[in-house]
């Protein structure tokens, strides 16, 4: 069996959900918009799934911000091989983060080499989007300026937490 799918879209929809009497999240103006293919051994979805307003609301605070995730992975069944291409998550102009690798015998033993790349992280923007739920001795401090950092993780999870190499 073998499954081509050219486009699947969700256009202009808006989601609530209320997870618990203390947490809501309200997505405005959701656009999905991915294709891909599945068959009995391989499979492919890429795609960019963006929101015009994520609002959340966690216990009386607030966070509002515009959120795109653009996606792009393969998966070999028989090898139990998954090639990240492309995990981006982003909320212009406060943060961008991407994130590549692969993840090698993802069904038994897990070994994992995955990088965050193209990193941009506006101080100045998260605070202000985070105003919310900065404690109230810090609301008076500035923060400014961008960081840019870079991880690279290889190893194996394991009972205790993850055996391998964090750079």
């Amino acid at each position: 069996v073998s499954i081509n799918l050219e486009t699947f879209k969700i256009i202009e929809s808006d989601i609530q959900v209320m997870v618990s009497p203390d947490l809501a999240v309200h997505l405005t103006r959701l656009n999905l918009q991915s294709s891909g293919g599945f068959s009995s051994e391989d499979a492919h979805l890429e795609g960019t799934l963006a929101v015009e307003q994520l609002a959340v609301a966690l216990q009386g605070k607030d966070i509002q911000l515009p959120l795109v995730v653009k996606f792009d992975t393969t998966i070999h069944l028989p090898s139990q091989h998954l090639d990240l291409i492309q995990l981006t998550i982003e909320s212009n102009p406060a943060f961008r983060l991407t994130l590549s690798g692969t993840i090698n015998e993802f069904l038994t033993q897990k070994t994992i080499n995955l990088s965050l790349t193209e990193t941009h992280l506006d101080l100045g923007r998260i605070m202000a989007l985070a105003k919310d739920f900065v404690p109230p001795e810090f609301t008076s401090a500035t923060l400014s300026g961008t960081l840019s950092p870079t991880l690279t993780l290889t190893g194996s999870p394991v009972e205790s937490g993850f055996q391998g190499i964090i750079n």
